[in-house]
Formats: structure tokens, C-alpha cells, sequence
């Protein structure tokens, strides 16, 4: 047996017994799994790690992208299948969590002076559960402290049943140009499974109409996975959304907790994973179908030959209110290098080419601000990092990447970085090459096996094997 077919032989085995790592996660976790680095810092730490990619960006040695993300972690019940980091609103320990953000922008203040931001997103939870006047607090001291390109995209995350026109108004004196709705979906019983029974199409068709009439942007979300759902409730539930006609309508599809399948789906990773990208292919086949009717037609975009990518559906008239837009997510999706800022607890943030990290004082979110506390989770990340990163965060939802685009970010060569695995994957006859395109298998298994040879070999080997002894033996 070639050495090639031994590794996919024990990456494969290893998938199958940690399937949370390529059903309920992404598989650039992965990365952050094999690392047996991770420490914890303090705000005082982190803070001198931005002041330094800070400098380099002023000084023309750095042409990063800076985006800024907050998280506000309470809602007004928890959805059933949420696996983000989230409370019950409480009064008083929303007030609390509010200055402990604030006390945090005020500290950071200076790192950023004279430096501008591309983005904002304000997500959760649910940022609208903040009173108006909370929200103008919020507002007042994020851009008394920090600066933003004027055109960029700035979301707000908000939930139909809390947002009121006040508070829209408010975000458009902010220069907000985008709010985005988690609809998730119109059926009755699937919202009675998902906690969600609040929800009120009316109330949808309102908000929805009064943010556009400001001259917001509107994003509504749907998704497809979710308990008690059927094909024609998920385009029902589309087909109603157009009729209140935002701007677009994101499908996306449910990443599941481990409890969530337990509960609900007998803990079968492969066939609940199976019967999501069937659902979501014959979804996607009906609507390119209804795209003229309905006027609504899936994104164009360099990967659409996928098979759990979240496609965007819009108008095909309608252009978006702001220059440019570069998002909050994870870097794989920019057109070049870039950074994120974040406040919040849970919020993930990450320092291209230097370091990656959370705020993990769970539990302490309400407690005083202190910079010398190490609540910081944190992952040194080099050159070669970001590029297995790149890579893999590609192959999470797609099954392919672009070489021109890891060229662009990267400035060097795909092949000239990752030859072993190449060779190897060619042996197996894994991976294919189409003009600029990069394929692995379309089988989410075979394909997160396959994009495994790009790791770190002997530290992925060690790690795995450790694992699978561990597992079997103790």
C-alpha cells in the first residue's frame, strides 16, 4: 500500500469517528484542533498585537482590509437549533454587558486612531432587543471611538419582533445602509419546533417595508435543515418572502449541534448531512425554475459549482446603497489580506498573519472591564497558517477554490506552496484541475479527508493517531 493511501486511509477513519468536525463544524476548526499552542492573553496583550498591524498599515507595509464586528449575546428566547453563544434578556445584565462594551471601545480607542474600518456588522444574539436608548448609547460612543470608510457596509442583525421604526431611523442617522432579518422560516410548526412561534409575518411585511423605505438595504434569511421543514414549506416560505420583496434573501443551510441531532435527528451525521444537500439541490433547482416569476435569481459568483455554499438570491435590478462591501466573516471571502476587530463576548477576531482569538469570559460578561485579565483565547497564525486557513475554509461549503484568488492574497503560487499534497491527491486521484479551478470529491467526508493532506503532516499524523488511541484504547 502507498504511503499516499495510508494517510487517506487514517484521515478518513479519523473523520468518521470526530464527525462533528465535518457535519456541525468548519473544517478550518480543524487547524485550530491540531494546534496544541493555544494560550490565553489579556486585553493589555491583545491590544499591543493590533497596535503593531496598525502601524504597519499606516506605514504602507500592510495593505490589510480592517472590518469591525460586535456581538451582543442576548435574545428574547433561545431558537431551538442556535448554537451561537446567547442568553435570556435580562434588564440588568444587558445594561451591565453595554458598559462593559463601552469601557472596551474607550480602551482600544487609541490603537485605531487615524485608521478607518471597511465594515461593521453588529450581529448576536439579537443587537434590536437593545432599548432605543440603549441602541443611541451603543451608536454614540462606537463611532466617537472609532472611524469608518464612508460607502462601506455597515449590518445590523435584527429580529422583525424587536425592531420598531425608531430604531431603524436611528441606524440610518448612524450612515447604517443594511439590516438583516433571521426570518428562518414561515411554517407554523416548524417555528413551534424551532421556539420561534413570536413570529409574525405582518410584522415582517412592516419592518421589512419601513427599513426600505429609509433606504436600507434588507436581508432576510431562510434555512433549510431545520426540524419539521419540507421542500414546499421551504419554498412557501420563500415565495411569501418575495412578496414583501426585500432587497435579498439568503438560504442557508443548518449546521446543527451536537445536541440538536441527538434530540432530533437519532445522532446520524451522514444521513442527515445526505438528506440536507439533496433537500437544498432540488431547492435551488425549483428556484432557478421560479426565477423569472418570482423575480428573484441566485448570486452569480466563481463558485457556484457547489453543494452546501449559502446562496443570495435578489432582484436582478437592484444594486446595493454602499462602495463597497467586505462583510464580517472569515477572511476567505475577500478579494485581499484583511483583519478583524471584534468586542463581545464569544465575538472571534483575528490579526491576519499574526494571531487568531475569541473573547472567552463567559460568564463574566457582566462583570467590570479589566485589561489584565487573560480572557483571550488565542492562536498564533504565520503565513503558511493563513494559507492552510484559506484553503480550507474554500472547502468547508465549496468543492472547489480559485488559484488566480490564492494567488492574488497571497502573492505566490498554489502548487509552489502545497506540492506533497498534490502529488499525493493525484495518486488517490482526488483532485482535479479545471483551467483555474481546483476540485476534491463532492462527498463531504472524502472531500474533508482530501483537504486534510494540506495540514501540517506530521503534527496532523501525531495528533490523529493520539486521538484514535485515546478513543479505541482508554
Amino acid at each position: 500500500m502507498k504511503l499516499s493511501e495510508e494517510k487517506y486511509i487514517l484521515y478518513k477513519n479519523f473523520l468518521k469517528v470526530y464527525r462533528p468536525f465535518y457535519n456541525v463544524f468548519y473544517l478550518a476548526d480543524l487547524i485550530h484542533w491540531m494546534r496544541n499552542d493555544q494560550v490565553f492573553l489579556s486585553a493589555e496583550q491583545i491590544k499591543e498585537k493590533w497596535e503593531e498591524q496598525v502601524r504597519l498599515i499606516k506605514e504602507g507595509k500592510n495593505s490589510d482590509v480592517l472590518n469591525f464586528y460586535i456581538h451582543i449575546p442576548f435574545c428574547r428566547s433561545k431558537c431551538s437549533y442556535c448554537k451561537y453563544y446567547s442568553n435570556p434578556l435580562v434588564d440588568d445584565k444587558l445594561k451591565s454587558y453595554l458598559n462593559r462594551l463601552i469601557k472596551q471601545m474607550f480602551y482600544f480607542r487609541q490603537t485605531f486612531s487615524g485608521a478607518e474600518f471597511s465594515s461593521l456588522y453588529i450581529g448576536g444574539g439579537t443587537p434590536s432587543v437593545l432599548t432605543l436608548s440603549q441602541l443611541d448609547k451603543l451608536l454614540s460612543n462606537l463611532f466617537n471611538c472609532f472611524r469608518f470608510k464612508e460607502g462601506g457596509e455597515k449590518t445590523f442583525e435584527s429580529n422583525p419582533e424587536s425592531i420598531t421604526l425608531e430604531k431603524l431611523k436611528l441606524l440610518k442617522k448612524f450612515r447604517f445602509n443594511r439590516v438583516s432579518f433571521g426570518v428562518q422560516s414561515l411554517d407554523k410548526m416548524v417555528l413551534s419546533y424551532a421556539n420561534r412561534d413570536y413570529q409574525n409575518y405582518n410584522l415582517i411585511k412592516k419592518v421589512v417595508k419601513n427599513a426600505k423605505l429609509l433606504g436600507l438595504e434588507v436581508n432576510t434569511d431562510i434555512m433549510i435543515g431545520l426540524r419539521g421543514e419540507s421542500i414546499k414549506s421551504i419554498i412557501n416560505s420563500f415565495i411569501d418572502l418575495t412578496r414583501v420583496q426585500p432587497n435579498t434573501i439568503t438560504l442557508y443551510l443548518f449546521k446543527p449541534s451536537e445536541e440538536y441531532l441527538k434530540k432530533y435527528f437519532n445522532n446520524d451525521y451522514d444521513s442527515f448531512n445526505s438528506q440536507l444537500y439533496k433537500k437544498a439541490k432540488i431547492v435551488y433547482r425549483i428556484l432557478k425554475l421560479k426565477a423569472k416569476t418570482l423575480n428573484y435569481f441566485k448570486n452569480k459568483r466563481s463558485f457556484e459549482i457547489c453543494n452546501v455554499a449559502d446562496p443570495i438570491f435578489r432582484p436582478k435590478e437592484y444594486k446595493a446603497p454602499y462602495k463597497n462591501r467586505y462583510g464580517y466573516t472569515a477572511p476567505f471571502t475577500y478579494p485581499k489580506p484583511c483583519s478583524l476587530f471584534a468586542l463581545g463576548t464569544r465575538a472571534s477576531a483575528y490579526i491576519f498573519n499574526s494571531l487568531q482569538y475569541h473573547d472567552a469570559a463567559i460568564g463574566s460578561e457582566i462583570a467590570d472591564f479589566n485589561p489584565n485579565e487573560k480572557n483571550y483565547w488565542s492562536l498564533g497564525f504565520d503565513l503558511r497558517d493563513e494559507m492552510r486557513y484559506f484553503i480550507l475554509q474554500q472547502l468547508s461549503s465549496r468543492l472547489c477554490f480559485s488559484r488566480k484568488e490564492f494567488e492574488n492574497y497571497f502573492g505566490s503560487c498554489f502548487e509552489d506552496n502545497f506540492k506533497p499534497a498534490i502529488n499525493s491527491l493525484k495518486e488517490l486521484k482526488k483532485i482535479k484541475f479545471n483551467k483555474d479551478l481546483v476540485f476534491l470529491p463532492s462527498d463531504p467526508i472524502e472531500r474533508y479527508t482530501c483537504a486534510l493532506f494540506f495540514l501540517d503532516e506530521k503534527k496532523a499524523i501525531k495528533k490523529i493517531k493520539g486521538f484514535l488511541f485515546e478513543k479505541f484504547f482508554s
